[in-house]
């Protein structure tokens, strides 16, 4: 649903949408269930759009967890 929510012509404001990104990144990390790591993705690829969240992802070290999917 956040995923969806981002995409929008208008998406929410940041403040609305930020504390999702954590919970998101946690997800990403712990998840072994494809579908559930393929939305998790693409709620965080519409969240760092906003390139003030970019620095707070990449310090939740899930950006190892997504390299590690795409393999």
């Amino acid at each position: 649903m956040l995923s969806n929510l981002c995409r929008g012509r208008r998406p929410p404001s940041i403040a609305y949408v930020e504390p999702a990104l954590e919970p998101l990144c946690d997800i990403l990390k712990q998840s072994h269930d494809n579908e559930t790591i393929i939305e998790t993705s693409w709620a965080l690829a519409s969240l760092l759009d906003n390139e003030c969240l970019i620095d707070r992802f990449l310090a939740t070290r899930a950006n190892d967890a997504l390299v590690s999917h795409l393999k």
